[in-house]
C-alpha cells in the first residue's frame, strides 16, 4: 500500500505572540457556515508561568478555506457586549443556525475581578467566527457558585429551544442542566440532574438529527435515513 502525505501550510503553530513562551491550549474546531474550518484556542497563563506580556492572553483563531491544507495567520478574537469587558474561551460546544454560529464559553466572573471562578456564557458569530457577540449568561441568576469552572455542552432541541448541560465541580463533576425557550436570551435556573447522569467533564451533547447531519448520512446515496 502506497501512502502520500500532503504538506500543510501554517500548522503546527502557536496562537501566542512570538515573544510569549506559552502554547495555545484546549483547541476546538468549527465548521463555519461558509465552509471554512476555524480553530479557536486559548493563549492562557497558568499559576507559576509568570506575568502576561503585551498582546498575550485571550482567545485566538486560525482559519482554512481549503479543507485544512493551508491555515491563516492567527488573529485575536474580538468579543462584543460582554458585561465588564473581557470575553470567553470558545472551546466548549456549538451549533449552527443558518449563517450564525452559537457557542458556549467560560466567562470571567465580572462581579469580582480577583475571582478565579467563571460563569457559563453564550456567544454568537455572524461572520464565520471572526467576531463574537455576547448573547447571555446561561445561569439565570449570574451566580455560578457551584464550581470554580463552567464547562458546558449545548444543543438545539426545538425551533427556539436550547439545552445546556453544565459541569458542576472540579472533583465530583456533578451535572446540571438549564433550558432556554428564546434562542439563549433567557434561561431557567440550573437544575441538578445527577439522578439521570452521574458525572461528566466537558460535555458534548447531540440530537440524533444533528449527528446524522454531521455524518453526511442525509446526502450520501444509499445510506439509511
Amino acid at each position: 500500500v502506497q501512502t502520500c502525505a500532503l504538506p500543510i501550510s501554517g500548522l503546527p503553530s502557536a496562537a501566542s505572540p512570538k515573544e510569549s513562551p506559552h502554547d495555545p491550549i484546549e483547541p476546538y474546531i468549527y465548521l463555519a457556515p461558509n465552509g471554512d474550518l476555524v480553530i479557536a484556542t486559548m493563549d492562557a497563563i497558568f499559576p507559576g508561568q509568570g506575568k502576561p506580556r503585551p498582546g498575550h492572553g485571550g482567545t485566538w483563531i486560525t482559519a482554512s478555506s481549503d479543507d485544512g491544507r493551508t491555515w491563516s495567520k492567527w488573529s485575536k478574537v474580538t468579543f462584543k457586549g460582554v458585561p465588564g469587558g473581557g470575553g470567553g474561551d470558545l472551546t466548549q460546544d456549538s451549533f449552527l443556525d443558518g449563517n450564525t454560529i452559537y457557542a458556549t464559553s467560560r466567562l470571567s466572573d465580572w462581579r469580582e475581578k480577583k475571582s478565579r471562578k467563571s460563569l457559563p456564557g453564550l456567544f454568537k458569530s455572524t461572520d464565520n467566527g471572526r467576531t463574537w457577540d455576547f448573547v447571555s449568561c446561561c445561569d439565570s441568576e449570574s451566580d455560578w457558585d457551584r464550581t470554580g469552572d463552567s464547562e458546558t455542552g449545548i444543543e438545539r432541541v426545538g425551533d427556539t429551544e436550547l439545552v445546556i448541560v453544565l459541569r458542576g465541580g472540579f472533583k465530583t463533576e456533578l451535572p446540571w442542566l438549564t433550558r432556554s425557550q428564546d434562542m439563549g436570551k433567557t434561561w431557567t435556573k440550573p437544575a441538578r440532574v445527577s439522578s439521570r447522569v452521574k458525572s461528566w467533564k466537558r460535555a458534548r451533547i447531540y440530537t440524533l438529527k444533528h449527528l446524522k447531519h454531521l455524518s453526511g448520512v442525509e446526502t450520501i446515496p444509499g445510506r439509511l435515513k
